[in-house]
């Protein structure tokens, strides 16, 4: 099976810890994606552990993707990783954080695995689409913890 895979790395000015809830809580992505996202977890806990699986609703115009996700790595504060497959192929995101002075530099990896027309549509049309989307997305998600760092050491909640 083909693969593929992206990575995407941004300085968020927020404490690690804050950084790594954000992050590895699946059910508030959706407060940070670019496109309409749903995420709930099953099997009635809300605990974040390896093997905790959410159902994954998103969509992309007029495109709509389910999924399966299951959590893969939980290593806090450092290390986030889950799974998922819809019809895009499988793949897998994972988080790696680093803690730099009062800042994190968070490291965010999208790794495919692919059927050769699932690679051939990735390098002509998923990339030039999810590229820009997942730029945005970080870009929201820094945006939201350095505003949450903000309104904490003005006094405001």
């Amino acid at each position: 099976m083909p693969t593929a895979s992206m990575q995407f790395v941004t300085m968020i000015n927020a404490p690690q810890t804050a950084v790594f809830t954000a992050v590895a809580d699946l059910t508030q992505h959706p407060n940070w994606a670019v496109n309409t996202l749903t995420i709930t977890p099953l099997g009635g806990t809300s605990e974040v552990a390896v093997g905790q699986q959410y159902a994954s609703h998103a969509e992309v115009g007029s495109l709509t993707f389910d999924a399966t996700l299951t959590v893969t790595v939980h290593m806090s504060p450092t290390r986030f990783g889950f799974k998922g497959e819809d019809s895009t192929g499988q793949y897998e995101q994972i988080f790696e954080l680093t803690a730099v002075n009062q800042a994190t530099k968070l490291s965010r990896t999208f790794q495919f695995d692919l059927s050769a027309k699932q690679w051939l549509m990735f390098h002509l049309l998923y990339w030039p689409v999810r590229r820009p989307a997942a730029l945005k997305a970080l870009a929201q998600l820094k945006a939201r913890l350095e505003r949450k760092v903000s309104l904490k050491n003005h006094g405001k909640t």
